[in-house]
């Protein structure tokens, strides 16, 4: 099992589906946090971390499984974790500052022991 945020599955609660597949119920009574694929992320029979997936409402959640989305999996996985994203920040579960603190590097320089090795 990947990180469980708990605060990210509640979210889920109330929301639309962002994967909207054809077969999508539109029911938001249903909507649940779907985990995203694995892309080398977990291994078989794990699920990612809770920050890797999108609101997905019962039927869409079923056609992912199924992989019955056909070749715009991908496409339609990488779409609906974007939305779901933009509301996590929205609604606070994911902060961000509009101006992030510059991230402070060292050089790897090695101090020298004056001793050359042959």
């Amino acid at each position: 099992m990947g990180m469980i945020i708990q605060a990210i599955r509640d979210s889920a609660r109330g929301e639309t589906c962002t994967l909207r597949t054809p077969w999508c119920n539109h029911d938001t009574a249903t909507v649940v946090f779907c985990h995203g694929p694995r892309l080398g992320l977990a291994g078989m029979g794990q699920k990612v971390d809770d920050w890797w997936g999108a609101y997905g409402c019962s039927s869409c959640h079923e056609a992912v499984d199924r992989h019955r989305a056909g070749l715009q999996e991908t496409l339609t996985w990488l779409h609906a974790i974007q939305q779901t994203w933009s509301r996590l920040i929205a609604k606070g579960i994911i902060p961000l500052t509009a101006d992030p603190k510059p991230v402070k590097t060292t050089p790897k320089i090695f101090p020298h022991s004056g001793r050359m090795r042959r």
